[in-house]
């Protein structure tokens, strides 16, 4: 994927961010910029550090929920991302990276750590932010995700084995991320082993002539 492209993720949230929109400005603004990531949300106890947003990826789900697949059987994930701060979050990228090279981390996005054939992963644009307390889950369901910053078959590939999700991925040239959190210890979870094996071909049938 372009590293030009890539950059326009900044811009998206930045200029996001900037704005003083009421309910109808961030529904537009959610148009300019594509696709808005599908968002269930609820509310959760403040537990975190005071005067700060704090971003926790608290889980990946499979639909279906298995550990096995054959290469090119449907699937959905969903990553759980939280801010158990006491302030907003600003708006921030979610990335979904599968068999990374690499730790993720700020800047280190799903395609610099790709080592599958094809690549694949998932980014996606919380474009709204998020308040104390609030919830989302986001899903790789169509039309639930960036797709001009994601590859998603909607299935694995043969080999892939560990799924990474790492909130507030991408601030270029800045050491903290867009979103405003300063605990990055929490911001990633890790789903490992997964088996995913060759499709199944149907065997031929009749008889030899």
């Amino acid at each position: 994927m372009p590293r030009a492209r890539l950059f326009s993720r900044a811009a998206v949230l930045v200029a996001l961010a900037a704005l003083t929109l009421g309910s109808a400005g961030k529904h537009q603004a959610a148009a300019e910029t594509g696709r808005q990531a599908e968002q269930q949300r609820v509310y959760l106890p403040l537990i975190s550090s005071l005067g700060t947003p704090d971003l926790l990826v608290s889980g990946i789900r499979l639909i279906p929920n298995q550990t096995s697949f054959r290469a090119g059987e449907p699937v959905q994930v969903e990553v759980t991302v939280s801010n158990i701060g006491e302030t907003s979050a600003q708006p921030f990228w979610v990335d979904l990276y599968i068999n990374p090279g690499q730790q993720p981390q700020l800047n280190r996005t799903w395609p610099v750590t790709c080592t599958l054939t094809p690549c694949q992963g998932v980014a996606w644009a919380v474009t709204s932010g998020l308040a104390p307390g609030e919830t989302i889950v986001l899903s790789t369901r169509e039309g639930a995700f960036a797709d001009e910053y994601s590859i998603w078959s909607g299935s694995f590939v043969t080999g892939t084995t560990t799924l990474m999700a790492y909130a507030d991925s991408w601030n270029p040239g800045k050491a903290e991320g867009l979103s405003g959190d300063f605990n990055v210890a929490n911001n990633l979870a890790v789903l490992r082993a997964l088996n995913v094996t060759a499709e199944r071909r149907e065997r031929a049938t009749g008889s030899r002539q």
